[in-house]
Protein backbone atom coordinates (compact mmCIF):
# COMPACT_ATOMS: atom_id res chain seq x y z
CA UNK A 1 0.00 0.00 0.00
CA UNK A 2 1.33 3.74 -1.14
CA UNK A 3 2.12 5.96 2.45
CA UNK A 4 0.70 8.94 2.47
CA UNK A 5 4.46 10.60 2.66
CA UNK A 6 5.23 8.88 0.09
CA UNK A 7 2.37 10.75 -2.46
CA UNK A 8 3.60 14.22 -1.21
CA UNK A 9 7.06 13.24 -1.40
CA UNK A 10 6.14 12.79 -5.06
CA UNK A 11 4.61 15.96 -5.28
CA UNK A 12 7.22 17.55 -4.23
CA UNK A 13 9.92 16.68 -5.82
CA UNK A 14 7.67 16.83 -9.26
CA UNK A 15 7.51 20.51 -8.27
CA UNK A 16 11.04 20.98 -7.66
CA UNK A 17 12.32 19.25 -10.59
CA UNK A 18 10.32 20.79 -13.28
CA UNK A 19 10.07 23.92 -11.45
CA UNK A 20 6.69 24.48 -11.77
CA UNK A 21 5.56 28.13 -11.09
CA UNK A 22 2.35 29.81 -10.90
CA UNK A 23 2.50 30.69 -15.08
CA UNK A 24 2.60 27.44 -15.64
CA UNK A 25 -0.32 25.05 -17.37
CA UNK A 26 0.15 21.81 -16.81
CA UNK A 27 -2.58 19.47 -18.65
CA UNK A 28 -5.09 16.41 -16.69
CA UNK A 29 -6.28 14.25 -19.20
CA UNK A 30 -5.34 10.61 -16.94
CA UNK A 31 -8.22 8.66 -15.38
CA UNK A 32 -8.77 9.90 -11.99
CA UNK A 33 -7.86 6.25 -10.92
CA UNK A 34 -4.58 6.19 -12.90
CA UNK A 35 -1.51 6.26 -10.69
CA UNK A 36 -0.52 9.33 -13.61
CA UNK A 37 -2.90 11.65 -12.23
CA UNK A 38 -1.41 12.23 -9.33
CA UNK A 39 1.37 13.85 -10.85
CA UNK A 40 -1.18 15.81 -13.26
CA UNK A 41 -3.48 17.12 -10.52
CA UNK A 42 -1.86 17.74 -7.70
CA UNK A 43 2.11 19.74 -8.45
CA UNK A 44 -0.06 22.60 -10.34
CA UNK A 45 -2.24 22.80 -7.30
CA UNK A 46 0.58 23.18 -4.96
CA UNK A 47 2.59 25.47 -6.79
CA UNK A 48 -0.23 27.80 -7.61
CA UNK A 49 -0.07 27.05 -11.82
CA UNK A 50 -3.08 26.36 -13.32
CA UNK A 51 -4.59 22.82 -14.23
CA UNK A 52 -6.10 22.47 -17.60
CA UNK A 53 -8.67 19.77 -17.50
CA UNK A 54 -9.09 17.82 -21.26
CA UNK A 55 -12.50 16.89 -22.08
CA UNK A 56 -13.36 13.14 -22.02
CA UNK A 57 -11.37 10.60 -23.75
CA UNK A 58 -9.65 13.65 -24.92
CA UNK A 59 -5.95 11.42 -24.36
CA UNK A 60 -6.93 9.54 -26.88
CA UNK A 61 -6.96 12.25 -29.25
CA UNK A 62 -3.61 13.11 -30.28
CA UNK A 63 -5.19 15.98 -32.61
CA UNK A 64 -7.01 17.14 -30.08
CA UNK A 65 -4.08 17.63 -27.44
CA UNK A 66 -1.79 19.19 -29.53
CA UNK A 67 -4.51 22.01 -30.39
CA UNK A 68 -5.52 21.97 -26.12
CA UNK A 69 -1.16 22.72 -25.58
CA UNK A 70 -1.79 25.54 -28.25
CA UNK A 71 -4.84 27.01 -27.45
CA UNK A 72 -4.48 27.35 -23.85
CA UNK A 73 -0.57 27.38 -23.36
CA UNK A 74 0.35 24.22 -21.84
CA UNK A 75 3.66 24.47 -20.62
CA UNK A 76 3.71 21.06 -18.89
CA UNK A 77 2.23 17.54 -20.03
CA UNK A 78 2.43 14.25 -19.01
CA UNK A 79 2.32 11.11 -22.06
CA UNK A 80 3.38 7.72 -22.50
CA UNK A 81 6.05 6.76 -24.98
CA UNK A 82 3.33 5.47 -27.61
CA UNK A 83 1.41 8.94 -27.36
CA UNK A 84 4.34 10.83 -27.92
CA UNK A 85 4.26 8.60 -31.12
CA UNK A 86 1.36 9.09 -32.07
CA UNK A 87 1.63 12.87 -31.48
CA UNK A 88 4.91 13.08 -33.46
CA UNK A 89 2.78 11.34 -36.52
CA UNK A 90 0.55 14.60 -36.75
CA UNK A 91 1.64 18.28 -37.43
CA UNK A 92 1.78 20.83 -35.23
CA UNK A 93 4.04 19.84 -32.24
CA UNK A 94 6.12 22.34 -33.29
CA UNK A 95 3.63 25.16 -33.02
CA UNK A 96 3.47 24.21 -29.52
CA UNK A 97 6.23 26.67 -28.34
CA UNK A 98 4.63 27.45 -24.80
CA UNK A 99 4.92 23.52 -24.05
CA UNK A 100 8.77 23.35 -22.01
CA UNK A 101 8.35 19.91 -20.28
CA UNK A 102 7.08 16.55 -21.31
CA UNK A 103 7.22 13.53 -18.59
CA UNK A 104 7.28 9.91 -20.16
CA UNK A 105 6.96 6.91 -18.67
CA UNK A 106 4.92 3.56 -18.44
CA UNK A 107 6.58 1.96 -21.38
CA UNK A 108 10.32 1.57 -22.63
CA UNK A 109 11.09 5.39 -24.50
CA UNK A 110 13.34 4.48 -27.22
CA UNK A 111 16.52 6.14 -28.49
CA UNK A 112 14.90 6.97 -31.79
CA UNK A 113 11.58 8.22 -30.52
CA UNK A 114 13.69 10.49 -27.40
CA UNK A 115 15.62 11.94 -30.88
CA UNK A 116 12.61 12.85 -32.92
CA UNK A 117 10.87 14.49 -29.83
CA UNK A 118 13.96 16.64 -29.32
CA UNK A 119 14.37 17.26 -32.63
CA UNK A 120 10.61 18.29 -33.21
CA UNK A 121 9.75 20.06 -29.76
CA UNK A 122 11.33 22.88 -27.81
CA UNK A 123 10.24 20.73 -24.91
CA UNK A 124 12.45 18.93 -22.20
CA UNK A 125 11.73 15.59 -22.38
CA UNK A 126 11.98 13.68 -19.02
CA UNK A 127 12.36 9.81 -19.20
CA UNK A 128 10.41 8.36 -15.76
CA UNK A 129 10.79 5.15 -14.40
CA UNK A 130 8.74 3.62 -11.41
CA UNK A 131 5.82 1.16 -10.99
CA UNK A 132 2.89 1.92 -9.23
CA UNK A 133 3.73 0.73 -6.06
CA UNK A 134 6.74 3.17 -5.94
CA UNK A 135 4.35 6.10 -6.02
CA UNK A 136 4.35 6.69 -9.79
CA UNK A 137 8.22 7.09 -10.21
CA UNK A 138 11.09 6.08 -8.67
CA UNK A 139 13.52 8.11 -10.91
CA UNK A 140 13.97 10.61 -13.65
CA UNK A 141 16.50 11.42 -16.15
CA UNK A 142 16.43 14.46 -18.33
CA UNK A 143 16.85 13.18 -22.17
CA UNK A 144 19.91 15.63 -23.76
CA UNK A 145 20.17 15.88 -27.74
CA UNK A 146 22.61 14.17 -29.63
CA UNK A 147 23.08 11.44 -26.64
CA UNK A 148 24.52 8.04 -27.90
CA UNK A 149 21.76 5.55 -28.50
CA UNK A 150 21.57 2.61 -27.10
CA UNK A 151 19.03 2.71 -24.24
CA UNK A 152 17.67 6.14 -22.70
CA UNK A 153 18.64 5.79 -18.99
CA UNK A 154 15.78 5.17 -16.26
CA UNK A 155 17.88 8.34 -14.44
CA UNK A 156 18.36 9.08 -10.80
CA UNK A 157 16.17 8.36 -7.80
CA UNK A 158 13.70 11.03 -7.04
CA UNK A 159 14.16 12.95 -3.58
CA UNK A 160 14.13 10.63 -0.50
CA UNK A 161 14.09 7.59 -2.36
CA UNK A 162 16.99 4.42 -3.32
CA UNK A 163 17.12 2.84 -6.15
CA UNK A 164 18.34 -0.92 -6.16
CA UNK A 165 19.34 -2.36 -9.70
CA UNK A 166 19.08 -6.35 -9.39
Amino acid sequence: MVEHRSVVNQICWLVDYLKIEPADVMLHKAPFSFDTAVEEIFPPLIAGATLLLARPEGQRDPAYLIDTIQKHGVTIADFVPSMINEILAEPGLPDCTSLRAVVTGGEATTPALRDRFLETSGAQLINGYGPTEATVQASAHRCEPGTPSGTVPIGRPVANTKLRVL
